[in-house]
């Protein structure tokens, strides 16, 4: 089932059961927040939706689009995303581990804040900064294998809970 709204340059749709922004500019698609995913407990992104017989790759996970799925505990991530926005899974304390493709190349501020249970992750060689406070209270954290290009940890990235 498709249901549109339009913004500028931005359409949106539920597609499959998650809410995506399209921007027209590009030709791609984003996963956005709804409140609808509170309750989920995984979730598959696709590497593509189609929408009006038009196929948009997905590239991103937008800001606070999973911010508070406290019940999240198995994420999938499709090589076509290169980008996982601020917020995007702050506070999914169900969260204990994630593979990253090694497409994604940003990962922004309070990417996995608050994950208390994310036991370890890998950090694709295509990741060159880890944005502030990006795994800040991760406090079951105790592997994270970083990138060799990785130029840049920014502040309070693994800061402790308070």
């Amino acid at each position: 089932m498709l249901a549109g709204t339009t913004f500028a340059d931005t359409k949106y749709y539920w597609v499959g059961g998650l809410h995506y922004a399209i921007n027209t500019d590009d030709s791609t698609a984003q996963v956005v927040r709804s409140g609808y995913y509170d309750d989920i407990t995984s979730v598959s992104i696709p590497a593509s939706i189609t929408v009006d017989s038009i196929t948009y790759p997905v590239t991103s996970l937008g800001e606070s689009c999973f911010v508070y799925c406290t019940k999240l505990a198995s994420v999938t991530i499709p090589a076509s995303v290169r980008e996982l926005e601020a917020n995007c899974f702050s506070h999914c304390i169900s969260l204990a581990e994630i593979d990253l493709p090694s497409s994604v190349t940003k990962m922004g501020d309070r990417c996995f804040n608050y994950c208390t249970k994310l036991r370890s992750i890998t950090i694709p060689d295509s990741v060159t900064e880890l944005a502030a406070f990006c795994f800040a209270g991760c406090d079951s954290l105790r592997s994270i294998v970083l990138p060799r290009a990785l130029k840049r940890i920014g502040s309070y990235c693994f800061a402790a809970p308070s």
